[in-house]
């Protein structure tokens, strides 16, 4: 049980990084995750994202990011169903807003 939760978390984790690398241009690499953390906390404070990888970007979409690339957090998506769940969710609010 312990080796299939871990297995399926990291295929949470790697498709993130592909997330990433398709939402920003830019590849995963060392500081990676402070710049999500960065954006999510001026997304948080409803300022948009003017530098970097991820500027311009929807705080829906930093936020998807971060709850599946941030290692710690109580809504940290851990499977691959709530990967799933969390995407559409933020693809869906991402339409509405066009």
């Amino acid at each position: 049980r312990l080796s299939k939760l871990a297995n399926e978390y990291a295929e949470v984790y790697s498709v993130g990084r592909i997330l990433y690398q398709f939402v920003s241009g830019s590849p995963f690499q060392t500081g990676t995750l402070d710049v999500i953390r960065n954006a999510s906390e001026l997304s948080s404070k409803g300022k948009s994202v003017a530098r970097g990888p991820l500027a311009g970007q929807s705080p829906a979409l930093i936020s998807l990011l971060e709850h599946v690339l941030i290692p710690r957090g109580e809504d940290r998506v851990r499977t691959l169903e709530g990967f799933t769940k969390a995407s559409k969710a933020t693809f869906l609010t991402l339409k509405n807003a066009t």
